[in-house]
């Protein structure tokens, strides 16, 4: 329960960033538009009869042309920052949402440790037809000792080609933590594809 809300709040401060960096970028930018405009029709106006106003007037045109070409570069360098700074959102995010699961996990293990009641050991069971063609990742990975993490034996399994449900029967585990944690090996190249 403490997960879902954490991860809950998680995800509505993510959205509403986001919503808010979007808004102010195109705010910013529409403001912008329109004083260069504003000025743009400000300056013909002053004096349209004197020739050294008129070419006063397409000088000034210019360096707002300019100036506005520098404000859209900026704006899409913001942009593209506010673009990469959402991407390491998103992975921070993942990697939080593992550590609070891990977390909650210890915690019931601590107070199943408290109470004395054992939790219950991970089944792992191999279809009797399919044992030979995925066979244990502890024995098929070399220089590295058993037991492997949770991490690594879904890793090896997807590679194998078994399928999510698959790799979720096997660690205990429910199908969308066996998605979140391929998940998380895709974004630090783990391995998955």
């Amino acid at each position: 329960m403490g997960f879902d809300l954490i991860q809950g709040i998680l995800d509505l401060l993510f959205l509403v960033a986001g919503a808010i960096s979007i808004v102010y970028l195109r705010v910013v930018r529409m403001r912008m538009r329109q004083l260069a405009i504003e000025k743009a029709r400000r300056q013909p106006s002053q004096d349209p009869a004197d020739n050294t106003a008129r070419s006063a007037s397409l000088s000034g045109n210019s360096r707002l042309e300019s100036r506005r070409n520098e404000i859209v570069s900026r704006d899409n360098r913001e942009v593209s920052e506010m673009r990469s700074l959402l991407a390491k959102m998103t992975l921070e995010r993942s990697r939080l949402q593992v550590a609070f699961y891990d977390a909650e996990r210890m915690i019931e293990d601590f107070e199943n440790l408290q109470t004395g009641s054992p939790s219950a050991p991970i089944s792992v069971t191999y279809p009797s037809a399919d044992t030979a063609s995925y066979p244990d990742p502890a024995s098929a990975v070399s220089g590295k000792s058993a037991p492997l993490t949770d991490q690594e034996k879904a890793v090896f399994w997807s590679g194998s080609g078994q399928s999510v449900s698959e790799i979720a029967q096997k660690l205990g585990r429910s199908e969308g933590e066996v998605e979140l944690i391929l998940g998380m090996a895709r974004l630090s190249g783990g391995g998955v594809e």
